[in-house]
């Protein structure tokens, strides 16, 4: 199978750093084994791999392959397709930008999921020979029918249950009633900033001080106002994402508060180490 791989320059700005391009043909059956038969082929793992011999960097995230008449992007886990237009703006920049705008199509696609009703599940299946009617959902469980015992349904496994025959019986009526749970202090409720909003600094209280604050998908930002510089992203529980830029800059004018807010509209909240150096 023929494999067109383009590797897609680091650094749009660095002269020697252009697209290279190579045709390879693939032993796999099909476009998934090709694929990744192609990201194997086009990494260096030890001395002697051949792909040494061509003289260019190992295929990273953000390269792309091509496949008759489709493109993939390899992405951060697995491959996405691309149209051409896209593949004509991920090779003009970048790689930092072409990882942003990976991380930013991911969240896209998750956000897609979210809102997307959930698909109604089949009136019956099928399990070894032996077929099973869709009762309804009890309980939160998926419940399916046969021969007058009730099963669950979870994936690809269908769990008898003499716990559904005894509610069914009942009308679906009689649940059993879960434990009285002791009361716990409510959580304090998470506000979301649709809009960027000035707001008394948390951070620190006892500075006084105020941000700009606005919620993205993976979290919220923070732009200080005022004499306060700083610029938090942060990322709740994943420590690790969490990040902080200034509007001072070393060898630029500081940033007005409204372009930091423009900025980190443009990255849609995510950290951007250039455009915070």
């Amino acid at each position: 199978m023929k494999v067109i791989v383009y590797i897609l320059p680091f650094d749009i700005n660095y002269a020697p750093d252009k697209l290279r391009q190579f045709e390879w043909d693939a032993p796999g059956p099909g476009e998934m084994e090709a694929r990744e038969q192609a990201f194997r082929e086009f990494n260096v793992v030890q001395e002697g791999d051949p792909h040494i011999a061509r003289q260019c960097r190992s295929m990273s995230v953000g390269d792309v392959i091509e496949i008759g008449e489709k493109k993939y992007v390899c992405a951060h886990c697995g491959w996405k397709e691309i149209s051409q237009e896209d593949f004509d703006r991920l090779s003009k920049v970048s790689f930092r930008d072409r990882d942003l705008w990976l991380y930013q199509e991911r969240d896209k696609e998750e956000a897609a999921k979210e809102e997307a009703e959930p698909e109604a599940p089949p009136r019956q299946i099928m399990r070894n020979d032996v077929v099973y009617h869709y009762v309804g959902k009890i309980e939160g469980y998926t419940v399916y029918k046969s021969d007058g015992l009730h099963y669950i349904s979870s994936g690809n496994l269908i769990i008898r249950s003499e716990y559904m025959d005894d509610i069914v019986s009942k009308g679906f009526s009689s649940r059993r009633k879960p434990p009285v749970k002791s009361e716990k202090a409510a959580k304090p409720e998470k506000i979301k900033y649709k809009d960027w909003t000035l707001i008394d600094w948390d951070g620190n209280p006892e500075l006084g001080l105020k941000c700009w604050r606005k919620s993205f998908r993976r979290g919220h930002v923070s732009i200080g106002a005022g004499v306060f510089r700083s610029i938090v992203y942060s990322y709740g529980a994943n420590s690790e994402d969490s990040l902080s830029g200034t509007r001072a800059r070393l060898d630029k004018p500081e940033q007005t508060e409204d372009e930091a807010k423009a900025m980190v509209d443009r990255n849609g909240g995510l950290y951007n180490h250039e455009d915070n150096d």
